[in-house]
């Protein structure tokens, strides 16, 4: 009997020898789990496996890698937007969105396109385009590419589509340029944009940056049709050279957007239908327009919409 009761004390001995800190290295740990919260970032660890309390947030899915080489990317310019009538201009690869940001300097602000892929349907991929400006980013629009095919060019020579009005994403919507200040017209008592100098282009010389240009006047302007006044198409072909103060402008899928002088000449070397009427069509296509001093003072693809 007393044999038996030892073996029991000594039992007890070593079963609270194991509770007791200090007493080894494998030691448990009691943990009050009830009490854990998702707020807590506690990991509950049992055996080799790592639990996270029930309604952590799952960790996100990795963005998707460009399918584009590197160097693909255009570098956006910042500048000055005073010469359309608003703060600044944010130019791709010659293209334009014109914002406004409470007056914000063009020199203290910065672009670029975003080498991180924004999620997008197979086999596109799409980049933002970032405006940085007051410690602030926003997105002006998307860059998408067809990654099955990407040097095709578009009727604009590019290999993407600038994706603005349709995206989700955009922070900041482009404004209109401001064609009455620039040239205003009156017609009773309202102030409109000069849509009656108007003219085609019949040549250009980039070398020179000049263009050749048959001035004419328009009479209505509707969404439907635009009138041209036949006693006021010019005989001889007009010059007028292209400044960097000469706005320019051609009729986006989207919106209106200026255009820098090399993208410009560029297009005119492309062939661009907007700036002609095509060969095997019989209707008008040309543009608002002025010239001063010799000088092209604007260009406005026409839009039926005027």
């Amino acid at each position: 009997m007393m044999r038996k009761r030892l073996c029991i004390l000594l039992l007890c001995a070593l079963l609270l020898a194991c509770v007791q800190p200090g007493s080894g290295q494998n030691q448990t740990q009691i943990v009050q789990v009830d009490a854990l919260t998702p707020s807590d970032g506690i990991e509950v660890r049992i055996g080799e496996r790592t639990e996270k309390p029930a309604g952590m947030p799952a960790e996100p899915e990795p963005l998707p890698e460009s399918a584009l080489p590197e160097g693909a990317l255009p570098t956006p310019v910042v500048a000055d937007g005073a010469l359309y009538g608003c703060d600044l201009v944010c130019f791709v690869d010659g293209y334009g969105l014109c914002c406004n940001l409470g007056g914000e300097r063009a020199d203290r602000c910065r672009a670029e396109v975003e080498r991180a892929v924004t999620p997008d349907v197979p086999p596109f991929e799409s980049h933002r385009l970032l405006l940085y400006a007051d410690g602030e980013a926003y997105c002006l629009g998307e860059l998408r590419y067809n990654t099955e095919n990407p040097q095709a060019k578009n009727i604009y020579g590019l290999s993407y589509e600038l994706v603005v009005m349709d995206s989700d994403l955009v922070d900041i919507e482009p404004v209109e340029i401001a064609w009455e200040r620039i040239a205003p017209m009156e017609r009773g008592e309202e102030v409109l944009f000069d849509t009656v100098h108007a003219g085609f282009l019949s040549s250009f010389d980039e070398s020179a940056q000049t263009v050749g240009i048959v001035t004419l006047e328009m009479g209505e302007v509707s969404e439907d049709a635009i009138e041209i006044l036949p006693d006021t198409i010019g005989e001889e072909e007009t010059f007028a050279r292209v400044t960097d103060r000469t706005i320019l402008t051609v009729i986006g899928s989207e919106y209106e957007m200026p255009v820098t002088r090399e993208r410009f000449f560029q297009l005119l070397a492309d062939g661009y239908v907007g700036f002609f009427a095509p060969d095997d069509e019989d209707y008008f296509v040309g543009c608002f327009l002025r010239i001063e001093n010799g000088e092209l003072r604007y260009l406005r693809e026409m839009d039926l919409a005027e």
